[in-house]
């Protein structure tokens, strides 16, 4: 039943870690920087609302319930850098850069103001 619960995270998630592990496709380097930065964001982005929102949503593990804005921005910023940390060691044809980091991290944070727009903090609906 959990795993029915964050399902749509989950498949974020691994679809994150897909983009990021698969092999860079050779592009016109000026117009693709920028557009790549804001792929980076936008993903984080969805990435760290839809955990935010699930952990809202959690009722199974209280601790997560109450504190899922600071989680899924700390998963979401440490997933960020290790997986650019993968790109620097394990994957040659890929490098670490700080400005996707960056975009990662903005990103995440990003989400978090969307978040509470949206719902408010989060005391309301942990009570």
């Amino acid at each position: 039943m959990f795993l029915i619960r964050i399902r749509w995270s989950l498949g974020v998630t691994l679809a994150v870690i897909g983009l990021s592990v698969m092999k860079s496709v050779d592009q016109d380097t000026a117009h693709f920087i920028s557009l790549d930065k804001v792929v980076h964001f936008s993903m984080y982005f969805v990435l760290t609302f839809m955990w935010a929102v699930e952990g809202l949503k959690q009722y199974r593990f209280r601790w997560w319930r109450y504190n899922s804005v600071k989680l899924s921005l700390i998963f979401c910023i440490l997933l960020g850098v290790v997986l650019e940390l993968v790109q620097l060691y394990l994957l040659p044809d890929r490098d670490f850069d700080y400005y996707d980091v960056l975009a990662n991290t903005l990103g995440a944070i990003g989400a978090l103001i969307f978040f509470r727009i949206i719902y408010g903090k989060v005391e309301h609906y942990t009570s």
